[in-house]
Parts: structure tokens; sequence; C-alpha cells
């Protein structure tokens, strides 16, 4: 008879426990980002293949799931932009026994997956729902003129009536005036490495050199209880070809006008469904400002490198741009944006 000074919480933790007998807890790999590393991909990968990696002995657990990503435990834990989606925020007593049920005695590893990890929040309560489990820290990092470049157009699609300026050069500078830490690489680790360890951080330079055969693969060799690949699907091709400098600039325009919302959404579509192919496909920063972007964050790449990836060569591969490359993309005209707005709607007549 189970004496009445202990609590339920504790039997059923000792009910938890007891289905891995002398097997340690498995080892929770929590993917925390970084947006715009191909974090959508690879969370699609593991929601679609979720049996596969059962059968390896990997959970991609359902519970916080919210389409492929684990917004609902990092809502739940802390983790979010407010204003806070209630569909996404559970009691966190209640997720943490329904992620513990979901656990067999035969799982050796858990991937969890959400970008918005990389968001400056306490940890008490992602502590909390952890507790027990070895934790490992997955975190993808892309160079900074290419990922400024993708955010930007991420930013575009989105945002309706944006608060910085027109222009990628504007975007830059209001987050970095606004969020000192966005984008810091060497702070998002260094602040994760001082509460699991630094043993326990994982990094990846997202890069297609250093993602080879694709980057679901990447992820799972940093599995260190997965011994095979061979048994797993290869990961489907992207598809989703970036929108070309022409269509961005459009789509920071279109964010601006004062039109109604049904107006928008059609100059949208058509913007990011014409393919734009009598303009050439130029870069929104000159090869110089992109060289001073990687310069300003140089030494927290080699930083990083040394320090968790244990190698003087830097933490990126690719060419760097062309000093002297000042072919950018030039905006378009009045005449141009007037063009845009009435292909847009002689699709209707």
């Amino acid at each position: 008879m189970i004496a009445p000074f202990i609590g339920w919480r504790y039997v059923s933790f000792l009910m938890f426990i007891s289905k891995f007998r002398c097997k340690t807890l498995p080892t929770i790999y929590l993917h925390i980002g970084f947006n715009k590393t191909g974090t959508t991909s690879i969370q699609k990968y593991f929601y679609d293949n979720k049996n596969i990696l059962l059968k390896s002995g990997i959970l991609y657990p359902d519970v916080g799931l919210i389409n492929s990503a684990h917004y609902g435990i990092s809502t739940s834990v802390g983790f979010y932009n407010n204003p806070i989606r209630s569909d996404w925020s559970f009691d966190l007593k209640r997720l943490r026994k329904s992620f513990r049920d979901e656990i067999d005695k035969d799982i050796h590893s858990i991937i969890l997956s959400s970008e918005d990890f990389i968001l400056d929040r306490d940890f008490k309560s992602l502590r909390y729902f952890l507790k027990g489990f070895p934790t490992k820290i997955i975190v993808y990092l892309r160079r900074h003129d290419y990922w400024w470049m993708s955010a930007y157009a991420q930013a575009v699609k989105m945002k309706v009536n944006p608060p910085w300026g027109l222009g990628i050069q504007s975007y830059i500078n209001f987050n970095k005036k606004n969020n000192i830490s966005y984008g810091n690489y060497r702070y998002l680790v260094e602040r994760w490495a001082s509460e699991f360890g630094e043993e326990n951080i994982i990094i990846r330079p997202y890069e297609n050199l250093q993602n080879s055969p694709n980057i679901a693969f990447d992820f799972l060799s940093c599995v260190s209880e997965l011994k095979n690949l061979d048994d797993f699907p290869i990961m489907a091709i992207n598809k989703n070809v970036s929108l070309p400098s022409r269509a961005i600039q459009f789509l920071d325009i279109i964010q601006r006008m004062d039109v109604d919302v049904s107006v928008r959404k059609k100059l949208i579509w058509h913007v990011c469904n014409d393919t734009y192919s009598n303009h050439q496909n130029l870069s929104l920063l000159s090869g110089k400002v992109r060289c001073n972007i990687i310069d300003e964050n140089m030494d927290d790449y080699n930083f990083l490198a040394r320090k968790y990836l244990k190698r003087d060569n830097g933490l990126f591969f690719d060419a760097l741009p062309d000093l002297g490359d000042d072919n950018i993309q030039g905006w378009p005209s009045n005449i141009e944006v007037a063009e845009m707005v009435a292909k847009t709607f002689c699709r209707d007549i």
C-alpha cells in the first residue's frame, strides 16, 4: 500500500520511470531554429516520416504539434511573441503528462522543433517540462548576408504597414535598433549553453556544402543513438523557389498601400505567381554591403566555430561576395508599379 504522504505526482513519476527500468530516459534533441535555415522543411520531413522515425527508436511527438512544428510546447513554456495565441497555449502540467504518456520504452531519442525558441525568454517553464531528460540543443546558423535577405523577403510577405522604411537596409537598421540581440548568434548560443551546458549544444552551419546530402539527414546525423540512415527516405527537393528581387520590392510597396484587404491579397497573389522573367534577378544588397555584414559578425563566427565545432577554419565555407559587385536591383518606377497593378486586375476582365 502506498503511504498517504506520497503525492500522486510522485507516484506518476515513478510509473513513468519504471517503463525504462535500467535504461536512462530518452535524449531530447531540441531544435530551436534559427529561422530561415530550412526549419520548416526539417519539421515537415520529420512530421511526414514519424512512423519511420518511430521504428528506429526516434519519437517526433504528436503532443504540442501545430501543423508540423511543436509551437504548442514552445508557446506553453513561454517562448512566444505577443499577443499570445490561445489555441497554441496549453496547461503545462497536462501537456507534460501527455508528452510523457506518448513515450514508449523502446524510444531512445525525442525530437522537438520550434524556431520560437530563439526568442529571449525565461527558461524556468522549459526546464520544468524537460526535467529528468538528457537534452541536446540543435541550432542551425546561416551566414548573415543570406539570412538578412531571406528574413526581409519573408517579412514583406507577411507584414502589412511595416514599421520600418522602404527597402532591405531600412529593415536591417530597424531590427538592429529595436532589438540589439536580434540575429546575434553568439548571444543566442551562449545563452542556451549557460543553461544546458556547452557540451550539449550542437551547432550546424546552414550551407549546402555542409548539409550533404540534405538538411534532414544532416540533422539526423546529430542523433548519436542513430547508427544507420539507410532506412530513411531521401528528403524531397524543396520546390518553393525564392521570389525574384523585383517581386520582393513590389511586395514591400504593396504592403504600404492604402487599399482594401481583398485588393491587397490580389496584388500579393499576382506578384508571388508572376515569374518576372523579363527582369534580371539581381541581389538586394551590393557586394560591399554584404562583405560589411559578414565582417561585422566574423569574430562571432570564429568564436563559435572554435568553441562548439572544434575547428579553426571558420563557421561558413561559401565563397565571399565580390566586394566590387554593385549590380543590385534598382527600385521599380511609378510607371512599373502602375503596370503591375493594371496587370493584376486585367486578369479579372
